[in-house]
């Protein structure tokens, strides 16, 4: 008697990686300014990549989706500054969304 073979689903391989990012921003207590900055631009950015991603019908890759999304926001942050806290740069936390559609839509329409 031969199992049927199993393929995983995308969606499913979606939800597992996003259940696991979410468990990992919520791993400690007290975060520090460090740890709130990151998780803030950890969960924008993978939010906002799944989305684009599933938004497009999967048409992309999904990693390659994730990674663009990642580039932008370390390069926007990196040259604007601060995005969550009492010294956040208002320029820069409007800036990376913006720029991560510009970069996430035209990745993840492509086949």
């Amino acid at each position: 008697m031969t199992l049927p073979r199993l393929h995983p689903s995308p969606t499913g391989t979606l939800v597992g990686v996003a259940a696991l990012l979410f468990a990992v921003l919520l791993g400690s207590a007290r975060p520090s300014a460090a740890q709130t900055e990151g998780r803030y631009v950890l969960g924008e950015t993978v939010g906002l990549s799944s989305g684009v991603y599933l938004g497009t019908e999967r048409r992309g890759s999904y990693l390659l989706t994730l990674l663009g999304g990642l580039a932008t926001t370390v390069v926007v942050v990196g040259v604007g500054g601060d995005v969550v806290g009492s010294d956040a740069d208002p320029l820069t936390l409007a800036a990376v969304p913006v720029l991560q559609l510009a970069i996430t839509i035209p990745i993840a329409q492509s086949d």
